[in-house]
C-alpha cells in the first residue's frame, strides 16, 4: 500500500501543469518594461524639467530703450576749422584762394611740393615727384558737402567744418607713390607721410582778410591775384614758386606761365634761355623763368584762352606784385 501511494504521488507530480504566470504579474515585470516603453508621467509632469528658455525670459523682461541704438558709439561731432586773425607768424602757406593756412614742417625744407588747386592743396615728395612716381602725401579740401555721404574719395578724413556746415577733407593715396627703388627716398617719404596729423593740426581758416602769400621759405611775397582764383594752379617749394593755367595743367599739357626761383649767388642763371632778375638779398638770387615751348592745348579753345589771359598778367605779376623780403 506504502509503494502503490508512493507511485501514485510521483506520476501525480509528473502529471501537474507547469505553473502558468499570472497575467497581471507579466505586465509589471521588468521584462516588458523594457519591450514596451512608455512615457513616465512623472517627467512630463514636472515643469522644472522642460524650463522657458533664458532668452525668452530676458527678452520679456528687458525694458522698452530710452535711447537711441548705438547712441554712445557715434563719433562726435565734426568740430569748426580754427580761425586765424591776423594770419599766424612766419612757416605758414596762405592757400585755397587765400582761405586756408597751412603750416609747413620745418624738416620738409627741400623736400616738398605744395600745389594749390583753388579749391584744395596738395603736397608731394619732392624726389619722388621728379622721378614720376607720384610722391602724393595727402591733399586738404575746402569742399561744398555737407554730408559724409557725398564724399566719393576712395581714402579719405573728414577734418573739420568751415563755411557753416561745409566740410573741410583730407585726402590720401591709394597706390605706391614713392621711388621704391631707392631706400633713401622711400625712407623720406614714410617720414614725411607720418607728420599728416602735425600738418592737420596747423590747419586754421584765413579770416584776417589778408591776400599776401609768402614765397620760397618766406623770402618773398606776392598779393593774391583775382584772376588765379578761377584759372591758376599755383606750385610751392621751399625755394621756387610757379604759375600754371589750370586747365592745361590738369590735363597734363604743362601750362606753365612763370617760376620765381631762390637760388644761390654762384647759381649760373645766365646760362638760362629765358629769364628775369629780380635782385638778389643775404647770398640769394631771385630769377623769374619762362616757357620756351609750347604749354597750353591748342587745339581747345577754352584752354588757349586761359593761357593767353594768365599770359597777359604776367609782366605785371613780376614787375609790380613779387616783393624780395
Amino acid at each position: 500500500l506504502v509503494l502503490l501511494l508512493a507511485g501514485c504521488a510521483a506520476r501525480t507530480d509528473s502529471l501537474l501543469p507547469k505553473p502558468v504566470i499570472p497575467t497581471g504579474t507579466v505586465l509589471t515585470t521588468p521584462v516588458v518594461t523594457v519591450n514596451l516603453p512608455t512615457p513616465v508621467p512623472a517627467k512630463t509632469d514636472e515643469p522644472a524639467q522642460f524650463p522657458e528658455p533664458e532668452e525668452t525670459q530676458t527678452i520679456a523682461e528687458t525694458p522698452a530703450p530710452t535711447e537711441e541704438p548705438r547712441q554712445t558709439e557715434k563719433p562726435a561731432e565734426t568740430p569748426a576749422v580754427p580761425a586765424a586773425t591776423p594770419i599766424p607768424a612766419d612757416g605758414y602757406l596762405n592757400c585755397c584762394g587765400c582761405r586756408l593756412l597751412v603750416k609747413i614742417p620745418e624738416d620738409w625744407k627741400g623736400q616738398y611740393i605744395a600745389v594749390d588747386y583753388g579749391d584744395s592743396v596738395a603736397f608731394f615728395q619732392q624726389a619722388s615727384y621728379y622721378r614720376e612716381f607720384g610722391g602724393f602725401l595727402f591733399s586738404f579740401e575746402l569742399t561744398d558737402f555737407t554730408s559724409e555721404e557725398e564724399i566719393q574719395n576712395p581714402s579719405y578724413e573728414v577734418v573739420g567744418k568751415w563755411e557753416g556746415d561745409k566740410l573741410l577733407v583730407a585726402d590720401f593715396p591709394t597706390d605706391v607713390q614713392f621711388d621704391f627703388t631707392d631706400e633713401e627716398v622711400a625712407s623720406s617719404y614714410k617720414a614725411m607721410f607720418t607728420q599728416f596729423d602735425l600738418v592737420k593740426e596747423s590747419l586754421v581758416l584765413n579770416t584776417s582778410g589778408s591776400r599776401t602769400i609768402m614765397l620760397c621759405g618766406d623770402k618773398a611775397s606776392v598779393e593774391y591775384q583775382p584772376e588765379w582764383e578761377d584759372m591758376a594752379v599755383l606750385m610751392h617749394t621751399s625755394d621756387s614758386f610757379g604759375v600754371y593755367s589750370r586747365k592745361n595743367y590738369v590735363q597734363f599739357r604743362g601750362g606753365h606761365i612763370f617760376t620765381l626761383m631762390a637760388v644761390d649767388e654762384s647759381y649760373e642763371y645766365e646760362n638760362l634761355p629765358s629769364y628775369d632778375y629780380l635782385g638778389e638779398k643775404d647770398g640769394t638770387v631771385f630769377i623769374v623763368l619762362y616757357p620756351t615751348d609750347v604749354q597750353f592745348q591748342y587745339d581747345d579753345p577754352d584752354c588757349t584762352k586761359e593761357y593767353q589771359d594768365l599770359s597777359g598778367y604776367t609782366e605785371t605779376v613780376v614787375k609790380e606784385k613779387i616783393r624780395i623780403n
